[in-house]
C-alpha cells in the first residue's frame, strides 16, 4: 500500500495487488488516524452512525456510542441501519440531519468509492468494515479501516464489532462492554477465532455462552421478522442488562423465527436443486420476510463442505440470494462477483464463507448457469 494511508491524495487498487496487511509503521499510522478522529469529537457535534442492519452492524454501532459516551459525554445523535447498496435512501437520511461527522460500521462500502467522495462534501467519515477490500478510501476526509489491515485473520473472522471494540479499547476502557463484542462475534460465526476472549469475558463478567447466544438470537429474530424496530432493539441493549434484555418485550420472536426456520429447513430438503459433481446446492424461499441469511447459516452448519445459494423470493424484480461454504474451497465472495459482472443491475460480494447479493429476475437462470460454469471450471479441472 506504501505511503497511501494518511494522506490527502486518493488511490484505487486492484484487489490481488493489496495488501491483506499493513505494516507495523503503517497500522501505527492508521489507529493513530483513528485515535485523532476519536479526539476531535466535540460534546456539541452532531454524529451519524450507519450500520449494517445485522448482529455485528448492530454491535458495532452500539459499542461505537458506548465508547463515544465515555469520551465526550453522550452518544451518537443519530443511529440507524441500512445495507451497502442503499446509497439514496443513505444520503438522504445524512443531508437531512446534516452532521458534523459519518461513521460507517460492517459496511461494504468501499465498492463505491465515488458515493464517499459525495459525503465527503457533508462531513469527514470513519468507516469501519471487514468485508473484502474494494478500494482504499483513505483521504485528508476519511479514515478507512478494514480489520485485515491490521490481522492475520480473514476479515470473516474478525467481525467489525470486535475490530471496532479493539480500536476504542486504545481510548477508553470498555471492559464492561464486551458482552456486547462477543453477541456481534456469533452473529459472523466467529467463535472459535476467539475463544479466549469469550472465556475471559464468561469468568467476570457471570455471563454465560448460552445467554450470550440467546442475545444474539434475539437480533437475529427482530432482523429477520420486524426490521423496523431495529432502534428500539437498539435502546435496549444500550440501556438494559444482559439478563434483562433475555427477558424483555423481544424474546417472542424468537421462538416464532426457530419455527419458520425449521419450516424452511425441511423444504429445503425436499426442494433444494443439488448437482452433486458442482458440491452446489440452490434453493428459492419464497416469503416477504428477509429470513434467508437465517436458514443458509443453518444450512450451511450441516452441509459445510457444499457451495449452498438460498434465493429470498418475495415477488419484486430484484431477487436476493446468500451464499455460504464453510471449508473455504470455494471462495464465495469471488464466485458471486464473477457470477453478476456480465449481468446487468446484479451485484455480489462479502466474505470467502459467506457473501450476498442480487440479481434481477429475468437474469436469475442466467446467474444460475454462471454459479454452475464457475464451479464446473473450478472443481471438475481439479479431479
Amino acid at each position: 500500500m506504501g505511503s497511501s494511508i494518511g494522506i490527502a491524495k486518493r488511490t484505487t487498487f486492484i484487489f490481488n495487488t493489496f495488501p491483506l496487511k499493513l505494516d507495523s509503521m503503517q497500522q501505527a499510522r492508521l489507529k493513530k488516524r483513528f485515535n485523532n478522529f476519536m479526539k476531535k469529537i466535540s460534546a456539541w457535534q452532531k454524529i451519524a452512525v450507519v450500520h449494517h442492519r445485522d448482529t455485528d452492524g448492530i454491535c458495532s454501532a452500539l459499542l461505537f456510542s458506548k465508547a463515544l459516551e465515555k469520551l465526550r459525554g453522550k452518544r451518537a445523535e443519530l443511529v440507524f441501519s441500512a445495507d451497502y447498496h442503499e446509497k439514496k435512501a443513505i444520503k438522504e437520511k445524512l443531508l437531512e440531519f446534516k452532521p458534523d461527522k459519518i461513521v460507517f460500521l460492517d459496511l461494504s462500502i468501499d465498492q463505491f468509492p465515488e458515493f464517499i467522495r459525495e459525503l465527503e462534501s457533508i462531513a469527514p467519515i470513519l468507516i469501519l468494515d471487514h468485508h473484502k477490500i474494494y478500494n482504499d478510501l483513505n483521504s485528508s476526509r476519511t479514515v478507512f479501516i478494514k480489520s485485515q489491515m491490521l490481522s492475520e485473520l480473514d476479515g470473516s473472522n474478525y467481525p467489525a464489532s470486535k475490530l471496532c471494540f479493539d480500536l476504542c479499547s486504545g481510548l477508553i476502557d470498555l471492559s464492561n462492554e464486551t458482552w456486547i463484542a462477543c453477541v456481534g462475534l456469533l452473529g459472523d460465526m466467529s467463535y472459535d477465532s476467539w475463544k479466549d476472549f469469550f472465556n475471559e469475558t464468561i469468568a467476570r463478567l457471570k455471563i454465560s455462552l448460552n445467554e450470550l447466544k440467546q442475545l444474539k438470537e434475539i437480533i437475529s429474530a427482530v432482523e429477520v421478522l420486524a426490521p423496523e424496530k431495529f432502534p428500539e432493539l437498539f435502546n435496549d441493549f444500550y440501556s438494559m442488562a444482559p439478563a434483562k434484555i433475555l427477558s424483555g418485550k423481544f424474546k417472542e420472536f424468537v421462538s416464532v423465527l426457530e419455527n419458520e426456520i425449521k419450516k424452511h429447513e425441511s423444504e429445503f430438503e425436499k426442494k433444494a436443486e443439488f448437482f452433486p459433481s458442482l458440491e452446489l446446492y440452490f434453493f428459492t424461499i419464497r416469503s416477504d420476510k428477509e429470513i434467508k441469511s437465517a436458514v443458509i447459516d443453518r444450512l450451511t452448519l450441516k452441509h459445510p463442505n457444499k457451495t449452498i445459494i438460498v434465493f429470498g423470493d418475495n415477488g419484486k424484480p430484484l431477487v436476493r440470494f446468500s451464499a455460504r461454504r464453510q471449508d473455504f474451497k470455494i471462495k464465495m465472495n469471488e464466485l458471486l462477483e464473477k457470477a453478476t459482472a456480465s449481468i446487468p443491475g446484479a451485484s455480489g460480494g462479502g466474505h470467502i464463507p459467506a457473501a450476498a447479493g442480487s440479481v434481477p429476475r429475468e437474469h436469475l437462470e442466467e446467474f444460475k448457469e454462471n454459479i454452475k460454469k464457475i464451479l464446473r471450471q473450478k472443481l471438475l479441472k481439479r479431479k
